[in-house]
């Protein structure tokens, strides 16, 4: 019985690990999301500055 519980908990122990590591991942993976759509923003911002002064 004793052996059963240590287990369980163990198992529980691990869920809770491997979610805490999961969601640390998503906030991590959207951080680098809004990163890199801004860097795309500021590119864009840049080439249609550049379209313009060619225009003129």
């Amino acid at each position: 019985m004793l052996n059963r519980r240590i287990l369980w908990l163990f198992a529980m122990f691990a869920i809770m690990a491997f979610n805490g590591v999961a969601l640390s991942a998503c906030n991590t993976m959207r951080g680098a999301g809004e990163d890199i759509e801004a860097s795309g923003e500021m590119i864009q911002e840049g080439a249609e500055e550049t379209e313009e002064e060619i225009e003129e």
